[in-house]
C-alpha cells in the first residue's frame, strides 16, 4: 500500500510539473519581429500570385488548413495549391493581426484578413473577410517558418 502511494505521488508530481504553464514572452516587438517578417512577407509574395515564394514560409513538414478544402501537408503542398489558386485568380489579400505571442521557440499568430479574387477566367470579383491562426518555429538560422495554418 505505501508503494502504491509513493507511485501515486510521484504521478501526481509529473501531472503538476507537466501542466505548470511555459515561460511567454509576450509582445515586445524584438520578440515578435520574425512573426511580422514573416507576415509581411506573406502579404508580398501572395499578392504578387507567387507561389514559391509563399511556400518559403512554411517548415517542409507544414499542415494547412484552408476553408472548404482538404488538409495540406508539406512545403511542396503548399506551392502546388498555391500555384493552382494564382492560376484561377487574382488575389489581393489584407491581414489585421489581433494578438502575436511568442513562447520559448515558437509562435502564433491570430486575427482576421479580407481577402479579395478576380477570376482569371472572367467573372465577377469574390470578397471575404474571415479570422486566421498561424503556428510558427523559429529555426536555428534565425528565421520563422508557419507550421500550422488554420483560416474560417
Amino acid at each position: 500500500m505505501k508503494r502504491n502511494r509513493i507511485i501515486l505521488a510521484g504521478l501526481v508530481a509529473c501531472l503538476v510539473v507537466s501542466c505548470a504553464p511555459a515561460s511567454e514572452k509576450v509582445g515586445s516587438s524584438e520578440d515578435t519581429a520574425g512573426v511580422n517578417k514573416v507576415r509581411d512577407e506573406f502579404l508580398a509574395a501572395f499578392n504578387a500570385g507567387d507561389a514559391a515564394k509563399v511556400a518559403a514560409l512554411y517548415a517542409p513538414d507544414a499542415g494547412v488548413m484552408p476553408s472548404h478544402q482538404p488538409i495540406i501537408s508539406g512545403r511542396d503542398g503548399v506551392e502546388n495549391y498555391n500555384k493552382t489558386f494564382f492560376e484561377m485568380y487574382m488575389a489581393k489579400i489584407t491581414i489585421s493581426p489581433l494578438e502575436t505571442k511568442v513562447f520559448g521557440d515558437r509562435a502564433l499568430d491570430r486575427g482576421t484578413y479580407t481577402i479579395e479574387l478576380t477570376p482569371k477566367a472572367g467573372g465577377n470579383p469574390i470578397k471575404d473577410e474571415a479570422k486566421y491562426l498561424i503556428l510558427l518555429q523559429h529555426q536555428a538560422d534565425g528565421s520563422c517558418k508557419v507550421t500550422h495554418d488554420i483560416d474560417n
